[in-house]
C-alpha cells in the first residue's frame, strides 16, 4: 500500500485495534518514513485525556514488535480471543484437537448449543495479520491476512491471502503457520479451522520463498 497521510496514521495511533486498521498497522511496521511520523503520532496522543492507556499501549506494540514479550503478548490475544469466541465448539482443554461425539453432532451445528451459535452469529469477524520480520529486505517481505467468521465450525476451511510489499499475490511458495506447511498457490493459502485452533500453541510464522529462502515473521495484527 501507499503511504497513509498523517490523518490516518493519527486515526491509526487513538484506534490502533479497529478492524480498518489492519493494512496501516502492516506498513508502519516495515516502514521507516510511517514509523517516524507514527512516533510523532503517539506522542500527540499520549497527552490526550480522551485516550486511554490501553489502546496507546496496544499501538506503541507495533513498533514494539521488536520484543519478544510483545510479541507473545499478540499471539496470547489471538488464542484468547479465540478460545473466547468459539468456547462453544471446541473443550475446556482448548488446544486438545480431540472433537468428542456430542461436538460432532450435526444437530447441534458440529458443537454447541443453539444460544451459544447466535450469540457467535452476531459477533464480528476476527481479522489476522501476519508478517515479514522488520528487518527483511524489499524483496524478502511476505504478508499473509485471514479472517475468521464467527460461524465457523472445526471442519471449516479458512483462506489465507499471501500478498507481497506492494499488495501483488505471492505466487507460489509455502506458508509455515503454527509450523504447518500451508502450500500457496496464486497467493492463496487454506487451513482447516480445527489445525488452526490446535497450532495457535506454536507461535511460528514464516515463509519459504521457490529459491528456499526462508523468512520469519511475526503476528502483527489481531
Amino acid at each position: 500500500m501507499k503511504c497513509p497521510d498523517k490523518n490516518a496514521i493519527l486515526f491509526f495511533a487513538e484506534d490502533p485495534l479497529h478492524k480498518y486498521n489492519a493494512d496501516i498497522a502492516s506498513h508502519i511496521y516495515m516502514c521507516p518514513a510511517c514509523g517516524r511520523e507514527f512516533k510523532l503520532a503517539l506522542e500527540a496522543v499520549n497527552c490526550r485525556a480522551d485516550v486511554s492507556q490501553s489502546d496507546i499501549a496496544a499501538a506503541r506494540k507495533i513498533l514494539g514488535g521488536k520484543k519478544e514479550p510483545e510479541r507473545l503478548s499478540l499471539w496470547k490475544k489471538l488464542k484468547e480471543t479465540v478460545e473466547t469466541l468459539y468456547a462453544d465448539i471446541f473443550p475446556a482443554d482448548f488446544f486438545t484437537p480431540v472433537l468428542t461425539p456430542s461436538m460432532a453432532s450435526s444437530e447441534r451445528g458440529a458443537g454447541g448449543d443453539a444460544e451459544d451459535f447466535s450469540r457467535r452469529r452476531e459477533a464480528a469477524a476476527i481479522k489476522i495479520v501476519f508478517a515479514a520480520h522488520e528487518k527483511a529486505t524489499p524483496n524478502e517481505f511476505w504478508r499473509a491476512e485471514l479472517e475468521l467468521p464467527p460461524t465457523l465450525l472445526p471442519s471449516s476451511k479458512i483462506a489465507i491471502k499471501v500478498t507481497d510489499r506492494n499488495g501483488n499475490a505471492i505466487e507460489s511458495g509455502t506458508l509455515i503457520l503454527f509450523n504447518i506447511p500451508l502450500a500457496v498457490r496464486g497467493g492463496a493459502a487454506a487451513i482447516t479451522f480445527e489445525e488452526f485452533r490446535a497450532g495457535m500453541e506454536i507461535p511460528v510464522v514464516k515463509f519459504i520463498f521457490d529459491d528456499r529462502n526462508t523468512v520469519d515473521g511475526n503476528l502483527i495484527f489481531v
